[in-house]
């Protein structure tokens, strides 16, 4: 609790008010008082708020080099109604905790112009004139995205259930296989693990009851899929190849 109001602490100011009269006390004399003033970022519940996303730039094959898009902010707020936005640096979103706070002690300028942004141009579905690439030298990439876990390697992977008895005698266990594309999104069920050569990842212990959807065509379609291929999305849609 304490680290939460720390973050959102702004400024401090310690004042000295003079008494009017002296006051006697055990340590002497008392000419004044000090007032220490704290100024918290808190939202306006009179406003409507931003809606708060963090990008997670996701590495992908492109022109036979590994790369993901740079420059991305830490996380961008929109609002719904007048489409100003805001974005946090890495640097500024230190001082944020959106998982647990709707207020940040950190402010950026209040923007209008999104037009002109890499962020605008993959949400509209757009050329991507505006977005620069990096390299990513990595050889795996793997982030947990609500109850689906991104997946990035070089190439088409195998891996296989490794599911834990609980009993230590001897079981035969049908551990199928699954193939991964290079860039995709995949589901782990809470009793299912599974095991590439380079790397290995748990079953996810909570599900939530949020389920993942897919912004396409400018439109919201909800997943259900257990793996869901990006690479080939990516790769057929005409948009990624105007990369500079």
């Amino acid at each position: 609790m304490v680290d939460l109001v720390t973050r959102l602490l702004v400024r401090q100011e310690i004042s000295f008010i003079p008494t009017i009269q002296l006051r006697a006390s055990i340590y002497g004399a008392i000419i004044g008082e000090l007032v220490f003033t704290s100024y918290f970022a808190a939202s306006n519940y009179d406003e409507k708020p931003f809606f708060i996303y963090e990008p997670i730039p996701i590495p992908f094959n492109h022109a036979h080099k590994r790369v993901r898009l740079a420059q991305m902010p830490a996380y961008i707020g929109i609002h719904p109604d007048s489409r100003q936005f805001v974005r946090w640096s890495r640097e500024e979103a230190e001082y944020c905790c959106f998982e647990v706070m709707t207020s940040c002690s950190i402010t950026p300028v209040i923007q209008r112009d999104l037009q002109d942004t890499c962020i605008y141009q993959v949400l509209t579905d757009t050329s991507l004139t505006a977005c620069r690439i990096e390299p990513y030298p990595d050889l795996v990439f793997v982030r947990k995205i609500g109850d689906y876990s991104a997946i990035s390697t070089n190439s088409t992977t195998k891996c296989h259930s490794a599911n834990s008895p609980d009993s230590d005698q001897y079981k035969v266990m049908d551990n199928h296989s699954i193939t991964l594309p290079p860039t995709a999104l995949i589901s782990t069920k809470a009793s299912m693990a599974l095991s590439w050569d380079l790397f290995y990842l748990p079953g996810l212990p909570i599900q939530s009851k949020s389920k993942l959807v897919l912004y396409q065509n400018v439109t919201i379609n909800p997943v259900d899929e257990e793996v869901i291929d990006l690479h080939s999305f990516i790769h057929n849609n005409t948009n990624w190849d105007k990369l500079p």
